[in-house]
């Protein structure tokens, strides 16, 4: 019948149609599920800042999908530069107290230091700042979350300076470098002193160690 041969006609003129839409949308969703796979390979294997391509023919929700996937992926290469970052300083804290007391038992050893127990004692204070800092390390994730509290009290800021600079004379000697305290009027200070003296330590000894011969 004539109707039969309508729907006939029409079935017929709508596959190609639904066929050639069905290519033009799938093409791009399965380019952009292609390239957010690419992507998520290599972030498996390390690659935190992998971006993936954004195919502009794709569905909106999958190029959203892709663009929350490189928000993401930004993150994780900034966490991962944070703490590579924050290795690092670790590990420069633990080495300044280190080396402060190899290099003071060394001067014991050939004789340039007295083996008394004032020198003995500077020995001792180092080790156990590095016992501190070793113990600490788990505040790293306190400090990541703003929660670290810092142990504030009165202290004298000079003998801070003091003990610091003594710390590193041995170094500062063999360099031919003079750490110079100026005294302060105000000596009382309000902060946290182990940490301060981290920084101070840390100051001292790049100036020691990156500074002019005989400054």
């Amino acid at each position: 019948s004539a109707y039969w041969v309508t729907v006939a006609v029409l079935v017929l003129v709508m596959i190609p149609f639904i066929v050639v839409m069905g290519l033009r949308y799938a093409r791009p969703l399965s380019l952009q599920f292609s390239r957010l796979r690419d992507a998520a390979k290599d972030v498996t294997g390390g690659q935190f800042g992998r971006q993936a391509e954004l195919i502009e023919d794709a569905p909106a929700e999958m190029i959203r999908f892709a663009a929350d996937f490189n928000k993401m992926t930004g993150q994780l290469a900034r966490y991962d530069k944070e703490l590579r970052a924050s290795h690092v300083a670790m590990a420069h804290e633990l080495r300044s107290p280190l080396t402060a007391a190899i290099g003071r038992l060394q001067g014991m050893l050939d004789g340039v230091f007295d083996t008394q127990p004032q020198q003995l004692e500077m020995v001792m204070k180092q080790l156990q700042h590095l016992n501190r800092l070793t113990d600490e390390l788990h505040l790293l994730s306190l400090a990541d979350a703003g929660n670290l509290v810092l142990d504030e009290r009165l202290f004298c800021l000079d003998e801070l300076l003091q003990e610091r600079a003594a710390w590193l004379t041995p170094q500062a000697d063999a360099q031919s470098v003079t750490i110079a305290i100026q005294p302060s009027p105000s000596c009382p200070f309000r902060g946290d002193a182990f940490r301060m003296g981290q920084v101070f330590s840390v100051l001292m000894e790049n100036t020691v160690r990156y500074g002019r011969r005989g400054g």
